[in-house]
């Protein structure tokens, strides 16, 4: 009797080892991923251009006989004013996960303006204006990016930014740029 209880012990034991073994078999497959090359959010490598070395020295000229003359400038303008440079005004804007601070950027038409993007997030983003055709490109993270945007004087008084990375967008990380007209 105890030997054949010893049997079915046996072969209960090698049961549920098998079935441990092909449990964890399916557990490892959907859930221990290993690392893939996901080239799509990739940052290319600069490369540097070639740059052109003459072969040949420049041949000498021959000096000119005459006095230079002096050029007329009696009939240059003077400027009544210095002249001005448009001003840049530069605005940071940082990514976190599903936010962007500031959420709201106000803006006067015309005006051009510098956008600092840093993400301060432990996820990849971007910013992304549609309507004025804009991609700040994916960003990693604790990484940023400058670039400039011109706001242009027409009827619209508000842009929508957003991160198009994955459902970013559909977890709120949305911003808008309030474009006050003149």
């Amino acid at each position: 009797m105890v030997s054949r209880f010893n049997e079915g012990l046996g072969a209960v034991v090698a049961f549920l080892l098998v079935l441990s073994v092909i449990c964890f078999a399916i557990w490892a497959l959907i859930f221990w991923k290993t690392p893939s090359a996901d080239l799509s959010n990739a940052t290319p490598t600069p490369t540097l251009a070639p740059t052109l070395v003459p072969t040949a020295s420049p041949t000498p000229t021959v000096a000119p006989t005459q006095a230079p003359v002096e050029p007329d400038v009696s009939d240059v303008p003077t400027p009544t004013s210095e002249p001005t440079t448009a001003e840049v005004r530069e605005i940071v804007v940082r990514a976190f996960e599903y936010a962007y601070d500031p959420g709201v950027i106000q803006v006067n038409a015309g005006e051009t303006i510098q956008i600092r993007f840093e993400n301060t997030g432990t996820m990849v983003h971007n910013l992304v204006i549609d309507d004025l055709a804009i991609s700040s490109g994916n960003i990693e993270p604790d990484g940023s990016t400058v670039f400039q945007v011109k706001i242009p004087v027409n009827d619209k008084s508000e842009y929508t930014y957003y991160c198009s990375q994955d459902d970013h967008r559909a977890l709120g990380m949305e911003g808008r740029i309030n474009v006050v007209q003149p």
